[in-house]
């Protein structure tokens, strides 16, 4: 999950006005957790009110992307000469690698400080649905993958 919510940006990269996103996605929060206490409930839930429940929460997450700014992290370094952006997952570790020209370190250590200081959680549940959907294609599918995850439990 964090390879892809750390390339959605900070309070400065990713977002065309932060002072109003970040209650936008506060926002978000505050539906969601309604939404799922109504979900969750073992008795007395009520159909519609989840599914007026769970529009709310959509109609927070639309009011929040409008904020958004995509890919910022990628066109930030393309914009200043970058190329071959590609990042990876390989085992429990994330790479992200580009190639610039040797005047832009310090642009590449201040997108990593960003990154990691400074994050923002925008476009949270898209993203954890991409993660689900790779899980499934990449481990659940796969009879080897699942051995390997109940090998490694018992190690």
């Amino acid at each position: 999950m964090f390879e892809h919510m750390a390339f959605k940006g900070t309070d400065k990269i990713g977002t065309t006005d932060y002072a109003a996103e970040k209650p936008a996605l506060e926002k978000v929060e505050v539906a969601y957790a309604a939404y799922i206490a109504e979900r969750d409930k073992t008795v007395g839930a009520m159909q519609p009110k989840l599914k007026h429940l769970e529009k709310a929460w959509k109609d927070t997450i639309a009011e929040a992307d409008k904020y958004v700014v995509s890919n910022a992290f990628g066109k930030l370094v393309e914009q200043n000469g970058g190329e071959d952006i590609e990042r990876q997952y390989q085992l429990r570790r994330n790479r992200l690698s580009f190639f610039a020209a040797e005047n832009r370190l310090e642009l590449w250590a201040y997108l990593e400080t960003e990154r990691f200081l400074h994050p923002v959680m925008r476009e949270f549940y898209k993203e954890r649905n991409v993660v689900i959907e790779e899980r499934r294609m990449r481990t659940d599918s796969n009879p080897s993958a699942v051995w390997r995850a109940i090998y490694r439990r018992r190690v």
